[in-house]
Protein backbone atom coordinates (compact mmCIF):
# COMPACT_ATOMS: atom_id res chain seq x y z
CA UNK A 1 0.00 0.00 0.00
CA UNK A 2 0.75 3.66 -0.68
CA UNK A 3 1.08 6.03 1.64
CA UNK A 4 -2.00 7.20 0.78
CA UNK A 5 -4.21 4.17 1.18
CA UNK A 6 -2.35 3.17 4.47
CA UNK A 7 -3.92 6.69 5.94
CA UNK A 8 -7.35 5.88 4.13
CA UNK A 9 -6.87 2.39 6.41
CA UNK A 10 -5.98 3.79 9.51
CA UNK A 11 -8.67 6.60 9.16
CA UNK A 12 -11.67 3.74 8.29
CA UNK A 13 -9.85 1.95 11.31
CA UNK A 14 -10.30 4.90 13.42
CA UNK A 15 -13.90 5.02 12.09
CA UNK A 16 -14.69 1.60 13.00
CA UNK A 17 -13.19 1.95 16.82
CA UNK A 18 -16.70 3.23 18.06
CA UNK A 19 -17.98 0.20 19.59
CA UNK A 20 -18.83 -1.37 22.50
CA UNK A 21 -16.78 -4.21 24.42
CA UNK A 22 -17.35 -6.38 27.07
CA UNK A 23 -16.30 -5.49 30.83
CA UNK A 24 -13.19 -6.71 32.20
CA UNK A 25 -12.98 -7.22 35.44
CA UNK A 26 -10.26 -7.69 37.76
CA UNK A 27 -8.79 -11.15 37.90
CA UNK A 28 -6.78 -10.58 40.64
CA UNK A 29 -7.69 -10.05 44.10
CA UNK A 30 -5.91 -8.81 47.64
CA UNK A 31 -4.96 -11.17 49.83
CA UNK A 32 -7.40 -11.78 52.33
CA UNK A 33 -5.69 -12.30 55.35
CA UNK A 34 -3.07 -9.89 57.10
CA UNK A 35 0.44 -11.21 56.29
CA UNK A 36 2.99 -9.95 54.37
CA UNK A 37 1.98 -11.37 51.07
CA UNK A 38 2.27 -9.29 47.82
CA UNK A 39 0.20 -9.81 44.89
CA UNK A 40 1.46 -7.97 41.50
CA UNK A 41 -0.59 -7.03 38.60
CA UNK A 42 -1.66 -4.36 36.44
CA UNK A 43 -3.47 -1.40 37.14
CA UNK A 44 -4.94 1.61 34.62
CA UNK A 45 -5.53 5.19 34.83
CA UNK A 46 -8.64 6.14 32.78
CA UNK A 47 -7.63 10.05 33.22
CA UNK A 48 -4.04 9.28 31.54
CA UNK A 49 -4.49 6.36 29.93
CA UNK A 50 -1.47 4.80 31.50
CA UNK A 51 -1.42 1.01 32.03
CA UNK A 52 1.51 0.70 35.22
CA UNK A 53 2.83 -2.02 37.53
CA UNK A 54 1.04 -2.70 40.67
CA UNK A 55 0.39 -4.67 43.44
CA UNK A 56 -1.80 -4.73 47.23
CA UNK A 57 -1.59 -6.84 50.04
CA UNK A 58 -4.27 -7.00 52.11
CA UNK A 59 -4.04 -3.81 53.75
CA UNK A 60 -2.06 -1.53 51.29
CA UNK A 61 -1.62 -0.85 47.32
CA UNK A 62 0.90 0.55 45.12
CA UNK A 63 0.40 1.75 41.44
CA UNK A 64 3.90 2.26 40.19
CA UNK A 65 5.95 -0.92 41.07
CA UNK A 66 5.53 -4.10 42.49
CA UNK A 67 8.48 -4.32 45.17
CA UNK A 68 6.47 -2.72 47.66
CA UNK A 69 2.74 -1.01 49.07
CA UNK A 70 2.66 2.75 49.68
CA UNK A 71 -0.96 3.76 49.92
CA UNK A 72 -3.69 2.40 52.18
CA UNK A 73 -6.29 0.24 51.01
CA UNK A 74 -6.12 -3.29 49.20
CA UNK A 75 -7.14 -2.87 45.55
CA UNK A 76 -8.53 -5.48 42.66
CA UNK A 77 -5.74 -5.93 39.98
CA UNK A 78 -5.48 -7.71 36.46
CA UNK A 79 -3.55 -10.28 36.06
CA UNK A 80 -1.92 -8.72 32.32
CA UNK A 81 -1.30 -5.89 30.25
CA UNK A 82 -4.01 -6.92 28.18
CA UNK A 83 -6.66 -7.05 30.20
CA UNK A 84 -6.28 -3.81 31.91
CA UNK A 85 -6.22 -2.10 28.11
CA UNK A 86 -9.13 -4.07 27.81
CA UNK A 87 -10.78 -2.89 31.00
CA UNK A 88 -9.85 0.68 30.40
CA UNK A 89 -11.00 0.53 26.95
CA UNK A 90 -14.55 -0.04 28.52
CA UNK A 91 -14.63 2.45 30.86
CA UNK A 92 -13.87 4.66 28.59
CA UNK A 93 -16.51 3.59 26.14
CA UNK A 94 -18.79 4.13 28.75
CA UNK A 95 -17.64 7.97 29.69
CA UNK A 96 -17.17 8.87 26.04
CA UNK A 97 -21.00 7.56 25.36
CA UNK A 98 -22.48 9.45 28.53
CA UNK A 99 -20.55 12.37 26.98
CA UNK A 100 -22.09 12.16 23.76
CA UNK A 101 -25.47 11.74 25.23
CA UNK A 102 -25.89 14.59 26.71
CA UNK A 103 -24.73 16.09 23.26
CA UNK A 104 -27.59 14.74 21.83
CA UNK A 105 -29.91 15.69 24.15
CA UNK A 106 -29.13 18.98 23.76
CA UNK A 107 -29.62 18.63 19.88
CA UNK A 108 -32.69 17.00 20.68
CA UNK A 109 -33.51 20.20 22.81
CA UNK A 110 -32.49 22.80 19.93
CA UNK A 111 -34.33 20.48 17.71
CA UNK A 112 -37.91 20.83 19.17
CA UNK A 113 -37.80 24.33 20.05
CA UNK A 114 -36.53 25.79 16.49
Amino acid sequence: MNKKEQQEMEDLKTRLSLKFTDEVKPDLMPPESRSDLIVNGYHFNSHTKIVSEACTSSTYHNVWGWDKTTTKGAKALYSSRILAYKAMRNELELQFAKQLRTIDKKIEELGENQ
